[in-house]
């Protein structure tokens, strides 16, 4: 089988890039029991560098993500998996399984309500309510009967949530939210590692002190990889398979391209391999090559830009125009060069702002807007640059 030199998913091994302060501080967090946020674009690597700080510490860990999550029970469900996944960790053999079996009874036997709980060999652990109603205080018993179950192992374990923010959409999130402040702020022996790729919704559930979360973790924000590390990693792989290493000029356009983005990087490359096998890469293969890409993902870029207004679609344009021509100094977003262009006003262009800055399409980098995703830019590029007047 060929060796995945470029992973689509998860950035493990040897394909897992830079990252070293930010793994650093998140091994320290853990170790010393801090609660973490991680903020990031989607497909920036969040997910890599938690797999890749618990494979370090080698600690039983669960997780669960929220993208999808719209009730309360839902969330009920996915927290309770992510425990009995951590307690499953603990059992090795048949003596530790009967040593749980009795925490659990004698555990849930003081509970508030009823619970269904039990051992089934060493395949798996049964951990549910009875009834749905309280679920807030549901997931309150439930945790604390990891911490206290992991106390009794001298064992730290993490639980890793991912999409974070879409609790807050949820009826009633605030009590979920809640709950699990009043169980972290608390716990020694369990740790939450929380990500989510919508900076506007996680600035409020982690920095309005009228939110439960409040305050609740250390932070960490990842970015682009450093050029250099990726030069070094594609040329030691283009050594390996095309005898010899990729020419700078088709590593300028890769890079222009991608615009560094973690995902999109690894996109590209494992296209290029997969249609220039046993050819070295010239920059107008490169070209070609993610022009396929953005024609694979081009019904997904549709579907997420369909929700957008004109307004919103217009702006989106003219910034990707503005980031790739670098002329910001230039052409101001809101200045009266950029209403001409997109036939809106200053009000309007700033509203338009908010919105893309919310649906997470844009961010701001030293005081200039971007776009997050390189591939909607030469989508915004071939689809609907001619909404802007010269």
């Amino acid at each position: 089988m060929t060796e995945d030199y470029f992973p689509q998913g998860i950035a493990q091994g040897s394909a897992f890039l830079g990252r070293e302060k930010e793994l650093k501080d998140l091994t320290y967090n853990i170790q010393s029991g801090h609660h973490t946020l991680i903020f990031g674009s989607r497909r920036i690597g969040k997910t890599s560098l938690v797999k890749r700080a618990l494979e370090n510490l080698n600690i039983p860990f669960g997780e669960t993500n929220f993208f999808i999550s719209q009730t309360q029970r839902s969330v009920e469900l996915k927290i309770m998996e992510t425990i009995r996944s951590v307690t499953h960790l603990l059992i090795h053999n048949e003596k530790e399984a009967s040593l749980i079996l009795s925490k659990l009874a004698a555990y849930f036997s003081k509970a508030k309500k009823k619970w269904s709980f039990g051992i089934k060999g060493l395949a798996g652990v049964e951990i549910t309510p009875e009834t749905d109603d309280d679920i807030p205080e549901n997931i309150l018993v439930g945790l604390n009967f990891l911490e206290s179950l992991l106390a009794d192992f001298n064992q730290k374990a993490v639980l890793f949530f991912d999409e974070i923010q879409e609790i807050n959409h949820i009826e009633n999130g605030f009590a979920l939210q809640g709950a699990i402040r009043e169980f972290a702020q608390h716990s020694k022996q369990l740790v939450f590692i929380f990500s989510g790729s919508n900076r506007h919704l996680l600035s409020h559930m982690f920095d309005d002190r009228s939110m439960p979360l409040y305050e609740l973790c250390e932070r960490l924000s990842l970015g682009k990889i450093n050029q250099e590390l990726y030069i070094n990693y594609i040329n030691q792989i283009a050594l390996k398979t095309k005898g010899g290493a990729l020419l700078s000029s088709t590593l300028d356009q890769l890079f222009l391209l991608t615009d560094l983005h973690p995902k999109r990087v690894y996109n590209l490359c494992f296209q290029l391999w997969k249609d220039y096998e046993n050819n070295k890469i010239t920059p107008e293969q490169v070209e070609k090559s993610w022009n396929e890409l953005l024609e694979k993902q081009s019904d997904v870029i549709r579907s997420q830009l369909k929700k957008l207004n004109s307004g919103c679609l217009k702006t989106l344009t003219l910034i990707a125009e503005i980031s790739s021509d670098g002329n910001s100094t230039d052409c101001p977003i809101t200045g009266k060069i950029a209403q001409r262009k997109i036939g809106i006003s200053s009000a309007s262009i700033s509203n338009a702002l908010k919105i893309l800055e919310e649906e997470d399409l844009i961010f701001k980098e030293e005081g200039n807007y971007c776009l997050v995703d390189p591939l909607i830019r030469s989508f915004l590029f071939q689809y609907e640059r001619h909404n802007l007047a010269p």
